[in-house]
């Protein structure tokens, strides 16, 4: 028999749990989005010939499963693409990864001293065995593994700027996940030949997709059709329930997903769900749950993004794919120009700068005029030399909610509150960045879902098994 499963949400993971299903067979499959396109956070927006992505994306895996897939979803679209990339630091621009000539050159024999030193403390105290225990918060394993100079020069001030929260008040997974190696700290001990010889760093070449990362999802959503699959857009979840029916002697009984479609509802039934929205979201949606469990849901945080894409009447403003602003001014914490990325994104002459602005809903900064928010990034970014203010001729803001799980302290006593909970359902499996609470790549992405296609393919209560193996995406470490 036919099994039914809905999906909620068509971004990366969902569109590739979809199309890994179909690709198994004997499921009857529907991807339910709240949005009117596909790709989620994944998806290329085209205003007056401009295309720019939602924030800089690029295609890079160590994942032996998902180099063998891009190629054969991408073909001919797949894009190589040679890195280059800068830092704005005290004023001054330096290349990415920082070269150790260029930062004496640009910071000075006494700052980088200074940042030597505390490095070489740092490093002797860990090697003495100083540490103690384990650090707790973001803050302590930053100053442990760099010192307290490069601490409090770079990486203090940018996670500020990113995580809209006092480093102290972060969780130190922040620092595993980000691959030590690659942060900002590390780049100065690379530059000044304090850290360890070894390849690992910021890539240095990357994939991308012709026509912009948006063609991911365009692709994977063809393929899903092509196959008989289903896609709601315009369609947003709103509730989940179990249905009245007698469930089979081993089958649960089947779900029930109310859907907003403009004006009106619908009720669309399911043998299982895969969701892929978020975590809270998803715990709104449900039935059930003590007040323990619903605070749990309540707790874990998500940073929003606000995009300001600045239109320049100029074939290039640099040779450079990410611009980092660890420092404030300017608000943005990176930038990228998407027609270095692939020519195609525009016109002859046009380019644009995509500036990305981490924001939490609750403050004043997510509350700003789109006008008022785009006339600063514009001042902020000219005063850096990227082009003059008469460069620019329009300009245009997007905003996106959930963009990013924010590792606070105590995050994951939410986390395991919230698995048992949705263990209790038994064919809803929830998977992908917002909705497994972990913070990933595209690449990820693609994994993540074809997992969960996997789990549901291979039970029809495939539950309790895959919140008890959420271990095997501990793994996944974030390649800058």
């Amino acid at each position: 028999m036919t099994r039914r499963v809905l999906i909620l949400g068509a971004g990366v993971t969902g569109l590739a749990a979809a199309d890994r299903l179909l690709e198994l067979g004997g499921c009857d499959v529907t991807v339910v989005e709240a949005e009117p396109t596909v790709g989620g956070l994944a998806a290329t927006v085209v205003r007056d010939g401009i295309a720019t992505d939602l924030g800089p994306h690029r295609l890079h895996s160590e994942i032996a499963e998902v180099q063998t897939l891009l190629p054969q979803l991408l073909g001919d679209r797949l894009l190589r693409v040679r890195r280059s990339s800068r830092i704005y630091l005290d004023g001054k621009w330096l290349t990415y990864p920082l070269r150790a000539g260029e930062v004496l050159r640009v910071l000075g024999v006494g700052t980088v001293a200074r940042l030597a030193a505390a490095m070489v403390g740092a490093k002797a105290g860990r090697a003495l065995g100083k540490m103690g225990v384990q650090p707790a918060s973001f803050a302590d394993a930053m100053r442990a593994a760099f010192g307290g100079a490069a601490y409090r020069k770079v990486i203090e001030p940018y996670a500020r700027k990113v995580w809209r929260a006092e480093p102290a008040s972060l969780s130190a997974e922040i620092a595993r996940v980000r691959l030590p190696d690659q942060s900002l700290g590390a780049a100065f001990g690379r530059a000044l030949r304090l850290g360890r010889r070894r390849t690992a760093g910021p890539v240095r070449e990357f994939g991308y997709v012709r026509g912009g990362i948006g063609q991911l999802g365009e692709i994977l959503a063809d393929r899903i059709r092509s196959r008989g699959g289903k896609i709601l857009l315009n369609s947003r979840a709103t509730a989940l329930r179990a249905a009245n029916a007698q469930p089979a002697a081993t089958h649960p009984p089947p779900l029930q997903v109310v859907v907003q479609q403009g004006t009106g509802q619908t009720v669309l039934d399911a043998d299982t769900v895969i969701s892929t929205i978020p975590l809270p979201q998803l715990g709104a949606m449900l039935p059930g749950g003590d007040e323990h469990v619903r605070s749990a849901f309540a707790k874990l945080e998500y940073l929003s993004i606000i995009l300001v894409v600045l239109v320049a009447a100029k074939e290039r403003l640099g040779p450079d794919h990410w611009l980092y602003f660890p420092q404030t001014p300017p608000l943005a914490t990176r930038a990228c120009e998407p027609k270095n990325f692939d020519a195609s994104l525009a016109p002859a002459g046009r380019t644009a700068l995509c500036c990305e602005i981490t924001a939490r809903c609750d403050e004043p900064l997510w509350a700003m005029d789109d006008g008022q928010i785009a006339a600063q990034i514009e001042r902020e970014l000219a005063a850096t030399g990227l082009f003059e203010p008469r460069d620019i001729v329009s300009r245009f803001v997007l905003r996106r909610n959930w963009a990013y799980p924010i590792y606070t302290l105590g995050y994951e006593k939410s986390l395991a509150a919230v698995w048992p909970f949705l263990s209790t359902f038994p064919n809803l499996v929830t998977t992908g960045r917002q909705g497994l609470f972990n913070h990933n790549n595209i690449d990820h992405a693609l994994v993540m879902g074809r997992c969960a296609a996997e789990a549901v393919a291979a039970s029809t209560a495939p539950a309790r098994q895959w919140y008890a193996s959420l271990d095997r995406f501990s793994t996944f470490r974030i390649w800058d």
